[in-house]
């Protein structure tokens, strides 16, 4: 078994990298603010649209993200929805950002990527700028983000299926229809005993949750820069 200390990559010890003459690059405050405000009325547009749903008892329907096939809905309502969700993502990106802190790499704030989609966003990420010199840091780096939004999607799903509904049939009908994680289910069995996952009307707040759980899970495949590749 080889030991974590093995060197990665390779380059680094035929000097492509000299941490004596690298300057890292400095963080333009005002643009990781900007795309934090662009996320945040994306992703309250995207939960206004779910909380209107929910209030009215009807199915999720991309006609309610779309603003001139729909009635004017409160955008204040779309709050918990997008705050739950940007907080999970600023979580996971610290937990990467301080994780290259410990190990002395240079690594930006993080970037968020507000989009006018259906969850209201792409996500985040951050820009590591110097070399990660060993498998231990690459391993610690990684798995640092998916822990600590972890930390926070866990109580945060609880929190929304406390809230959420018990509707026949709501949750496979109409026209966008959301799967169901383990960890989803899991929880929804303990809050819903005996009620079938198609019953369960998830509240916003759930809702974002279950983004974090599907970013998370997407995050961790063994692919090019994601936290499992």
């Amino acid at each position: 078994m080889r030991s974590t200390q093995e060197p990665v990559p390779p380059r680094v010890q035929q000097g492509a990298f000299d941490p004596a003459v690298f300057r890292p690059a400095k963080d333009r405050y005002w643009l990781h603010i900007l795309l934090l405000l662009l996320a945040l009325a994306t992703t309250t547009y995207a939960g206004a649209a779910f909380a209107w749903s929910f209030n009215q008892n009807r199915p999720v329907s991309a006609e309610d993200f779309v603003p001139l096939l729909r009635p004017q809905f409160p955008l204040l309502a779309g709050l918990p929805y997008s705050l739950t969700l940007l907080i999970v993502l600023l979580a996971h990106e610290f937990g990467h950002y301080f994780a290259c802190r410990f190990h002395g790499i240079s690594a930006s704030l993080p970037f968020f990527l507000g989009v006018p989609t259906i969850i209201g966003t792409f996500g985040a990420f951050i820009r590591i700028r110097s070399a990660i010199e060993s498998r231990k840091q690459l391993f610690d780096v990684g798995i640092a983000g998916p822990l600590a939004g972890f930390a926070f999607i866990v109580p945060a799903l609880g929190i929304g299926l406390a809230y959420s509904k018990v509707i026949p049939g709501i949750a496979s009908t109409g026209d966008v229809v959301f799967g169901i994680p383990l960890l989803v289910r899991g929880l929804e069995a303990l809050i819903f005993p005996g009620v079938p996952a198609s019953d369960i009307y998830l509240h916003p707040i759930a809702r974002a949750a279950w983004v974090g759980v599907l970013a998370t899970a997407l995050n961790l495949m063994p692919i090019g820069q994601l936290d499992g590749g």
